[in-house]
């Protein structure tokens, strides 16, 4: 399995596991939080091999600037490459919900119906499911040397 396809399934899991625990009511910026605070449970093999496939700098690259950039520093350790792993995850995941809550049209602070959060997972699992967004999410993350 390619990481774009371990990002997929557990995506979904995740999305699913929430929306099954969420509460009664579950604002549209509560999705994108509740799917970025579950980070995903990788084996060391599955790790190394999506670090391998996406490239080890580039993906160490990526979590240095974003925390950098958010946190003021860097939590994640970059020798352990499940972290490394479960970052660059996260932030293709993030991207995902951005891509299904902006085809939503829907504010943040709107209350969703079941209804949309069910189209919501559809919009999620679509968008990446389609055949470059993954890839082009990897690739508009910003790096180390970008400014």
């Amino acid at each position: 399995m390619t990481f774009y396809e371990t990002v997929r399934a557990k995506a979904g899991e995740a999305l699913r596991e929430f929306l099954m625990d969420a509460p009664v009511d579950v604002y549209v910026s509560d999705v994108g939080e509740a799917v970025w605070s579950m980070r995903p449970y990788l084996m060391f093999a599955e790790a190394t091999d999506a670090l391998t496939e996406l490239g080890i700098l580039e993906a160490a690259s990526v979590v240095v600037r974003y925390e950098q950039d958010t946190f003021g520093k860097v939590f994640t350790d970059l020798s352990n490459p499940t972290d490394v792993a479960a970052v660059v995850y996260q932030l293709l995941v993030h991207e995902a919900v951005d891509a299904a809550v902006s085809k939503l049209g829907l504010p943040d602070d709107k209350v969703l119906t079941p209804r949309e959060l069910v189209k919501l997972d559809r919009i999620m699992q679509d968008e990446m499911l389609a055949d470059d967004f993954l890839n082009d999410a990897w690739l508009r993350l910003p790096t180390q040397g970008e400014k």
